[in-house]
């Protein structure tokens, strides 16, 4: 898909005058680009991390049962209450 679109923009002669080719202003902005990556990677790292603790955790419990179940139903209601 990507090679389709790279070849109707090089292709194209409508798209001559708006793209000229690489340069290298595009991959100015490349560290911020990462910095932000590696922000959403940790936090997505952690949301993981955090309800496999909250499931070991609730299977030492006596009615591991019962809090699991509750954590699933309120698991779901979070996930399905976000923008």
């Amino acid at each position: 898909m990507v090679a389709a679109q790279f070849a109707y923009i090089v292709v194209t002669p409508t798209c001559w005058h708006t793209w000229t080719g690489l340069s290298w202003q595009a991959f100015s902005s490349l560290p911020s680009f990462f910095k932000l990556s590696a922000a959403s990677v940790v936090m997505l790292c952690l949301d993981t991390w955090y309800f496999q603790v909250l499931v070991i955790i609730h299977v030492l419990l006596r009615n591991h049962e019962i809090a699991l179940g509750s954590t699933q139903l309120q698991g779901s209601q979070v996930y399905t209450e976000r923008p």
